[in-house]
C-alpha cells in the first residue's frame, strides 16, 4: 500500500468528454492505495476455491465483478483484520493525476503520449493481452498500471458531478452503473486520461476489469 497525503484538487475536466464536467473542487483525506492492482497470487491467497488456479500469478486478476471484488476485500479484511475497501472515483483521479501540485493529463503521470508505452499497456503496445503487474514504470507517488492493463473497479455508482465544493465524495446513494478508472490493454491513450469516465453494471465482470485496494490511513 502506498500513503496518500490528502489535499484540495480540482477533478473533472473540460477537455475530456462531458461526463467529466462541471470541473469542481474536491477536498480528501489522507489514505493508503494498492501499489498495484490486486494480482492472481493475492486473489488465490485470498479466495478459497478460487476459479483462477491456472491463471499466472503475475497477472492483475480480471473477469471479476464489482460483487466479486467486494467478496474478496471482505475476506482480505477478516485475514488482515483490517477495513480494505475500494477506492473512491475521487481518490483514485487524485492518485492518477500525481496527488498535490500540477495535475497530469494521463493517469500514467504524463501530459503526452511521447512515453505513453514505458508508462501503460494499452492498444498501442499491449497486443490485446494483460501483463505482469508493475512491469512498467510507476507515477511519481510510486503507484503502477494506473493507466492502462485492466481498467478498475471504484467504489461510487456513476453519477453526475456536482457543482459544489465537496469532502470526501463517494458518488450517488444509488444506481445502476459502477464506475471504473484508468482504461485497459485495448484502449487507446485518450481512455487512459486521468479523468477519463466509464461505467459498468456491478454484476458484469469481462477480461478488461480488475480493481486495486485502497484503505482510510
Amino acid at each position: 500500500m502506498v500513503s496518500v497525503v490528502g489535499d484540495r484538487f480540482q477533478m473533472g475536466s473540460y477537455s475530456g468528454s462531458s461526463n467529466e464536467q462541471p470541473v469542481h473542487w474536491v477536498t480528501l483525506s489522507n489514505f493508503k492505495i494498492g501499489m498495484t492492482e490486486v494480482s492472481v497470487e493475492l486473489w488465490n491467497a485470498v479466495m478459497p476455491n478460487s476459479q483462477f488456479r491456472n491463471e499466472q500469478n503475475i497477472l492483475p486478476i480480471s473477469n471479476v465483478t464489482m460483487n466479486m471484488a467486494m467478496d474478496f476485500i471482505t475476506r482480505l479484511g477478516l485475514v488482515t483484520n483490517k477495513n480494505y475497501r475500494l477506492p473512491t472515483e475521487a481518490e483514485w483521479e487524485f492518485v492518477a493525476g500525481e496527488g498535490s501540485g500540477p495535475r497530469t493529463i494521463y493517469a500514467a503521470g504524463l501530459n503526452d503520449t511521447v512515453s505513453f508505452a514505458q508508462r501503460a499497456w494499452y492498444a498501442f503496445n499491449a497486443d490485446d493481452q494483460i501483463h505482469s503487474i508493475g512491469s512498467l514504470l510507476p507515477n511519481k507517488l510510486g503507484i503502477f498500471d494506473l493507466a492502462g492493463n485492466v481498467s478498475e473497479w471504484c467504489i461510487d455508482w456513476y453519477g453526475d458531478y456536482s457543482n459544489s465544493d465537496v469532502l470526501n465524495p463517494k458518488g450517488p446513494s444509488s444506481g445502476n452503473k459502477k464506475v471504473l478508472r484508468g482504461g485497459s490493454f485495448i484502449d487507446a491513450a485518450a481512455n487512459c486520461r486521468t479523468t477519463a469516465r466509464q461505467l459498468l453494471d456491478p454484476n458484469t465482470g469481462n477480461r478488461t476489469t480488475g480493481f486495486r485496494i485502497a484503505i482510510n490511513n
